[in-house]
């Protein structure tokens, strides 16, 4: 299974790519000043690196202050709001259903 994780912080979005739980791909990129503009270029950045189609992708998690700017997400996370990517990943990762 393909899963995709997007942060939206004030400064940088993050994005990572997981398949069958093993890490793929991961992009980070300036916000700006708009963050859904923000995270669809850094989603489909990663995508576009990665070779994945979107309609690959079976779940995709956002998080971050800019969480509900994601709106093509399955659905959004407060509780994996870290300052390092590796725990953004992680967070990603291990996320439940």
């Amino acid at each position: 299974m393909i899963t995709a994780g997007i942060d939206i912080g004030s400064i940088t979005a993050k994005a990572a790519i997981f398949e069958d739980g093993k890490l793929v791909a991961a992009k980070v990129v300036f916000t700006g000043y708009n963050a859904e503009a923000a995270g669809q270029k850094v989603y489909d950045e990663v995508r576009s690196e990665a070779g994945i189609d979107k309609n690959a992708i079976a779940k995709i998690v956002s998080t971050g202050y800019g969480r509900n700017s994601v709106k093509f997400a399955d659905k959004s996370r407060s509780s994996c709001y870290q300052n390092r990517l590796r725990n953004f990943l992680l967070c990603i990762h291990y996320s439940p259903e």
